[in-house]
């Protein structure tokens, strides 16, 4: 199994809409994804910013590779996600 963490940042203000937003994209698209073992979304307020991670689990890189495509080291945007750089969003991946 492996195990890849996400970090996500966006302004305090809108940390809400950004779930919403996750919740109706990523989050659903990591459990339509075969090989997909689970998902773990943490939230942590520090002053005006609110960080947003995701910790997903995989049975391999291929699984990820369904997910993310070949360059998997890579947040995954897709048109869809666009409408998150409203949301002054930045991020990372963290680990794999």
């Amino acid at each position: 199994m492996i195990a890849r963490m996400w970090h996500g940042m966006v302004p305090r203000t809108r940390a809400k809409a950004y779930h919403q937003f996750l919740l109706q994209t990523g989050l659903h698209d990591y459990g339509q994804t075969k090989g997909n073992s689970g998902v773990f979304l943490l939230k942590r307020d520090e002053n005006e910013v609110t960080h947003i991670y995701t910790l997903t689990f995989w049975d391999d890189y291929e699984s990820i590779k369904l997910f993310a495509g070949d360059d998997y080291e890579k947040a995954r945007i897709t048109p869809r996600r666009i409408t998150c750089s409203s949301l002054n969003l930045w991020f990372r991946i963290l680990m794999f």
